[in-house]
């Protein structure tokens, strides 16, 4: 093939789409490793973290989206409210749940749901995506993302594994 204007041209094009594509995977990569550094960093300041001792004071870890998770943060309400309005990867700091969130916020949702439990497997995983796209009434199109996500990324993974790599 010779090459011309018009193929140099081509290939100046598809150079600088890669460049492009680059960048903002990167800035995206980028908000990932802020949110990686600071998840949760509510719970180590007054007053989640006071209200988090009196918690595990009250009970042992109970088992994520359980009745008895439920139950329990229905008295721990108050906690749970402050929680959820500093951390936007939650669907109840947003207005209009998940249909107010970004794809960053729901990397990291999915990501804090399975690292929750300890010793969770890669089917327990994709069985909590389940539970929670009733309770957050977000569609089985969003389901199969986060269980494609899960599979894709984490399904090598075993129980104990699951733990190590946080």
């Amino acid at each position: 093939m010779e090459i011309d204007q018009q193929t140099l041209k081509t290939v100046e094009g598809i150079v600088e789409h890669k460049k492009k594509v680059g960048r903002a995977l990167r800035q995206l990569a980028g908000e990932l490793e802020k949110r990686a550094e600071h998840h949760d960093d509510s719970k180590l300041m007054f007053p989640e973290l006071l209200w988090l001792v009196e918690m595990d004071r009250d009970n042992e870890k109970i088992p994520y989206g359980t009745k008895e998770y439920l139950e329990r943060r229905d008295k721990y309400k108050e906690f749970f409210n402050h929680h959820y309005q500093f951390n936007s990867h939650h669907p109840e700091h947003h207005q209009n749940g998940v249909k107010d969130m970004d794809l960053v916020d729901l990397v990291e949702l999915v990501v804090d749901w399975c690292s929750y439990s300890k010793g969770l497997s890669v089917n327990e995983a994709l069985d909590l995506v389940d539970k929670q796209a009733k309770r957050f009434d977000f569609g089985e199109e969003m389901s199969d993302v986060f269980k494609n996500t899960l599979i894709n990324y984490f399904s090598w993974l075993s129980k104990t594994d699951w733990d190590k790599q946080a």
